[in-house]
C-alpha cells in the first residue's frame, strides 16, 4: 500500500485504514492516495496550473507527482514513490474527461484500473470499469455522483468494488463499498465523512470504517489542486486519493483539521507560503511538507 504523507489530514488517516485493509490482492489500490475548474479565490494576475508536486513526510520518505498538460488540458500524471511508479492517462471529449487509467506495478505484475466518465447536462453522473492484470479482470467498480439540489454542490460519492462469484458464473458480489458525504460552507468542504464497508465471508464480519473529517479555518488564497479539471478530483475523491484529489473540491486552503475515527479526535494544523499570484509553494504540518510547482497560462 502506498504511504504517501499528503498535505490532508484525510491522507493521513487513509494511511493507517489502508495498511489494514482487507483482501488487498483484490481490490488493488484503490484509494491510491466544489468549485468548477480553475476556480480559486483570493490574489490576482497570471492564471496557473498546477505542474508538480513534491511531498516529504516526517521520515524523509519522498513522493513526486508530474502533471503534463496538452493545450491547457490535463492529460497525465506521473507519480514516483521512492522508486515505485504509477501512472494515470486521461483521454477527452472534447473538454470533458471520457476515461481515466491507471497503471501500476505490482511486483512483478502490471495493474490496469479503468473507468468511464457518464455525463447528464454536463454534469459527471457515474464512473465505471474494471482492474485486470495480464489480461485477467480482477474486480468490478462503479460510482455514482449525487448533488445538493438546493445549491449544486457535490453531495455524495459512492463506489462498489465487485468480483466475480464462483459459485454463480458469470454474476458479480460486491466485496467494498465506500460512501463519501461531503458539506460544503460556501466554495468549501467544511465536512467530509467516509464510511468503509467490507462486505466479508460469514462467518467473518468486519465492521465499517469511518472517517468524519472537519475543516475550517480557509485562506482566501488559490487552492493548487482547484487547479486540476474538476471530474478528475471527483473521481479521484475514491481512486487517486494519494493525489489529494478531495481537496480539489474546495477554492481554498483549509489551515485546521480535525479527523476523528474511532471516537478518537486529532487536530491538525498547517502553514502556507505563497507566492505573488496567491498561489501556495509550500504547505508545513507536523506530518511533513508539501512543495508546489507550476506552469503559466
Amino acid at each position: 500500500m502506498k504511504k504517501v504523507i499528503g498535505f490532508l489530514s484525510l491522507i493521513f488517516s487513509l494511511i493507517f485504514l489502508f495498511s489494514c485493509e482487507p483482501g488487498r490482492d483484490t481490490n488493488g489500490d484503490l484509494l491510491f492516495g466544489i468549485g468548477e475548474s480553475n476556480e480559486n479565490g483570493g490574489g490576482a494576475g497570471k492564471l496557473k496550473l498546477l505542474k508538480k508536486m513534491t511531498a516529504t513526510d516526517s521520515d524523509g520518505a519522498v513522493t513526486i507527482f508530474n502533471y503534463s498538460y496538452t493545450s491547457g488540458l490535463l492529460k497525465s500524471v506521473a507519480i514516483d514513490e521512492e522508486g515505485n511508479k504509477s501512472d494515470i492517462s486521461l483521454t477527452y471529449n472534447k473538454d470533458k474527461i471520457a476515461q481515466f487509467v491507471i497503471t501500476e506495478m505490482e511486483g512483478s505484475d502490471i495493474v490496469k484500473t479503468t473507468m468511464n466518465l457518464t455525463y447528464s447536462n454536463g454534469k459527471l453522473t457515474s464512473a465505471s470499469g474494471k482492474m485486470e492484470s495480464a489480461g485477467v479482470e480482477l474486480t468490478k467498480n462503479f460510482t455514482n455522483f449525487t448533488y445538493d439540489l438546493a445549491n449544486g454542490k457535490l453531495k455524495q460519492i459512492i463506489t462498489s468494488l465487485s468480483s466475480a462469484d464462483p459459485a454463480n458464473p458469470g454474476n458479480y458480489v460486491e466485496i467494498f463499498k465506500y460512501v463519501s458525504a461531503l458539506t460544503f460552507e460556501g466554495g468549501n468542504i467544511s465536512n467530509y465523512k467516509m464510511t468503509l464497508t467490507t462486505n466479508a465471508t460469514p462467518p467473518i464480519g468486519i465492521p465499517p470504517i469511518v472517517f468524519d473529517i472537519k475543516m475550517s479555518n480557509y485562506d482566501q488564497f488559490k487552492n493548487p489542486w482547484a487547479t486540476l479539471p474538476l471530474e478528475f478530483n471527483m473521481v479521484g475523491a475514491h481512486f487517486l486519493s494519494s493525489t489529494n484529489s478531495v481537496h480539489g473540491l474546495s477554492i481554498n486552503n483549509y489551515k485546521t483539521a480535525s479527523v476523528t475515527n474511532d471516537g478518537v479526535a486529532e487536530v491538525i494544523n498547517y502553514n502556507y507560503v505563497y507566492d505573488a499570484e496567491g498561489y501556495p509553494t509550500a504547505a508545513t504540518a507536523t506530518q511533513g511538507v508539501l512543495k508546489f510547482e507550476y506552469i503559466t497560462l
